[in-house]
C-alpha cells in the first residue's frame, strides 16, 4: 500500500473552505491518492478512527490548518476533538506536523493547549490567506512540504551496509532472470508497458483539466463583456446556524451541502449588458449603464439567459442555484453575516441608499472579489422556493436544486429593505411574474467539460489501436 504523502487535519466550522483550496493544489502537485483530506479519502465501510490512525503513521507530514476559531472549538470540543486526537498519533509516531496559520490567525499559547499537544507550538508555522494574491503564501508552504519530504527521504536512503549489499544481490539475481526471456516476450512486455504509459497520461490529462482553474481567475464574456470569478467545488454548512442571528425557520437547520465548482458573476447583470442582448431596458431607475437592471420577472431573466446562450457556441450560462449563490455569498462558505463584513461597507440598505439604486461595485467586495451580493438588488435564484427545504431528507445534499412551479428563490436584500434582510443566508419566494424596482440578477457560467470526455475518448481509442498493433506485430515476429 502507498504511503500518504499529506495528512490534511483541519476543523469544518473554522477552516472548511481554505482547507479546499489547500487540498486541490496538494492534489494538482502529488495526485489525489497521496493526499488525505476528510472522509473523501476514507473507504466506504472502514472503521473511521482506525483509518484516522493508519494513514497519518503512513504520512510523511500533517498539516494542522489553525484559524481564528481553532483554539475555541479545541477548548469546546475538548476530549473527543479529532484534531487533537490526530495531532497526539502524529506526534506519538515521529510524523512530522506542520501548523498552517489561516488569514493572520495566531498561534496558541502552550498554556492555552492540552500538554500532549504542547509541543506544536514550538515549530515555525506556515502562513496561508484566500485572495488574489495568494499564490505566494502556496508557494511557501509547497516549499516548506518538499523540504520536508526531502529530510524524510534522505534518512530512508540512508541504510546500513548489508542492506545494501541484500539489495544489490537481488538486482544481479533479477537482471539475471530477464536475461532467460525470449525476445518473443519482451517485445509484448514493451508493448504492455507502452500501453499502460499512455492510458497513464490519459488519466493525468483528464485530472490537470479538471483541477486547471484557481480561486481569483477571471472569465470574460465577449458580447456583454461580463466578468465572471472562478468559484471552487466544496461541501459546507448552508443556511443559519448559531453564528448568525434573526433568521427565519425556513433559513434553517444548517445542513452540509456539496457543490461543484462554477464562475459566478462579478457583479448583478447591469442595464448595459441587458440592453446588448434584449436591445432595450425595462428598468425603472434608469440612472446609467453601470446601474443594476431590475424591473423583470424570472422568466424575463430566462428570456435574456437563452438569448446569451445562443449567441455563444462554447459556453453557456444559467441562474445560479439557491447552495451556489450562499456559498458565494459567504465568501466560500464562511459563517459571513453580510457578505463580505460590515452592512454599509458592502451593501445598499434602506438606511444608507437614499432609496433608490445604485451602480454596481461601489461598495466593498467580498473574500471572492464578488460584489453587491448582500444589498442593492435582490436576485433570482434559479430555485422554485420550498420552506422546508432545509428539513426535508428527499431533497439532495450534492449540487441541490429544488425543480418545480410555484414560487421562485430571491436572495440578497435591496435596497429598500432593512439592512437585516441583506444577511447571506436570508431567502424569500415570490411568484415568477413578480416585477418590481428592486429585482434583479446575476448568472453563472457552466463549466464545460464536453471537451474533456472528447480528449479522453480519442486517446483512449489510440491507445488502443498502438496496443493491438503492437500485439500483431509481435506475434508476425514469430
Amino acid at each position: 500500500m502507498n504511503e500518504n504523502i499529506i495528512f490534511i487535519s483541519y476543523r469544518r466550522d473554522d477552516t472548511q473552505s481554505e482547507a479546499r483550496v489547500i487540498f486541490e493544489q496538494l492534489k494538482a502537485n502529488y495526485g489525489e491518492e497521496r493526499v488525505f483530506f476528510d472522509h473523501e479519502s476514507i473507504e466506504i465501510g472502514s472503521k473511521f478512527p482506525n483509518n484516522i490512525a493508519n494513514n497519518i503513521k503512513k504520512s510523511i507530514v500533517v498539516l494542522v490548518i489553525i484559524g481564528k476559531e481553532w483554539l475555541n472549538l479545541e477548548k469546546k470540543n475538548g476530549q473527543k476533538d479529532w484534531v487533537r486526537q490526530e495531532i497526539e498519533t502524529a506526534l506519538k509516531n515521529n510524523v512530522k506536523v506542520l501548523p498552517v496559520l489561516i488569514e493572520n490567525a495566531r498561534m496558541p499559547e502552550k498554556d492555552e493547549l492540552p500538554e500532549s499537544i504542547q509541543s506544536i507550538t514550538d515549530i515555525n508555522a506556515a502562513e496561508f490567506r484566500l485572495g488574489r494574491d495568494y499564490e505566494p503564501d502556496l508557494k511557501n508552504l509547497k516549499d516548506s512540504i518538499e523540504l520536508l519530504i526531502k529530510q524524510i527521504h534522505s534518512k530512508k536512503n540512508d541504510l546500513p551496509k548489508k542492506d545494501l549489499s541484500k539489495k544489490t544481490s537481488n538486482l544481479v539475481k533479477n537482471n539475471n532472470e530477464k536475461k532467460q526471456y525470449k525476445p518473443i516476450k519482451k517485445r509484448l512486455l514493451v508493448a504492455i508497458k507502452i500501453s499502460v504509459i499512455l492510458a497513464i497520461t490519459v488519466i493525468g490529462i483528464i485530472f490537470l483539466s479538471r483541477s486547471k482553474h484557481k480561486i481569483g481567475d477571471i472569465f470574460i464574456e465577449s458580447q456583454t463583456g461580463m466578468e465572471f470569478f472562478w468559484i471552487p467545488g466544496a461541501c459546507y454548512m448552508m443556511g443559519c446556524g448559531e453564528w448568525a442571528k434573526n433568521c427565519e425557520s425556513y433559513e434553517k437547520p444548517p445542513h452540509e451541502v456539496c457543490i461543484d465548482g462554477f464562475w459566478m458573476g462579478k457583479t448583478e447583470v447591469t442595464q448595459e449588458q441587458w440592453k446588448s442582448i434584449m436591445n432595450k431596458n425595462p428598468s425603472a431607475n434608469a440612472s446609467g449603464n453601470k446601474y443594476p437592471v431590475e424591473y423583470i420577472t424570472w422568466d424575463e431573466a430566462i428570456d435574456f439567459i437563452d438569448k446569451l446562450n445562443k449567441n455563444n457556441t462554447e459556453d453557456s450560462y444559467r441562474l445560479p442555484t439557491e447552495a451556489e449563490w450562499e456559498y458565494a455569498c459567504r465568501s466560500g462558505g464562511k459563517h459571513e453575516y453580510y457578505s463580505g463584513g460590515d452592512v454599509d461597507k458592502v451593501a445598499w440598505h434602506k438606511n444608507n441608499s437614499d432609496k433608490k439604486s445604485h451602480k454596481v461595485a461601489q461598495k466593498a467586495s467580498n473574500g471572492l472579489s464578488l460584489f453587491d451580493m448582500s444589498g442593492n438588488v435582490q436576485e433570482w435564484c434559479k430555485d422554485t422556493f420550498a420552506s422546508d427545504a432545509y428539513s426535508n431528507e428527499k431533497y439532495s445534499n450534492v449540487n441541490p436544486e429544488e425543480k418545480g412551479g410555484g414560487q421562485k428563490v430571491v436572495r440578497g436584500g435591496s435596497w429598500c429593505y432593512h439592512e437585516e434582510y441583506s444577511r447571506c443566508t436570508a431567502r424569500f419566494g415570490l411568484s415568477r411574474k413578480q416585477k418590481s424596482n428592486d429585482i434583479g440578477f446575476r448568472i453563472v457560467k457552466i463549466e464545460n467539460q464536453a471537451s474533456e470526455y472528447a480528449l479522453f475518448f480519442w486517446t483512449l481509442c489510440w491507445t488502443l489501436i498502438l496496443f493491438i498493433t503492437t500485439i500483431y506485430s509481435v506475434r508476425n515476429r514469430r
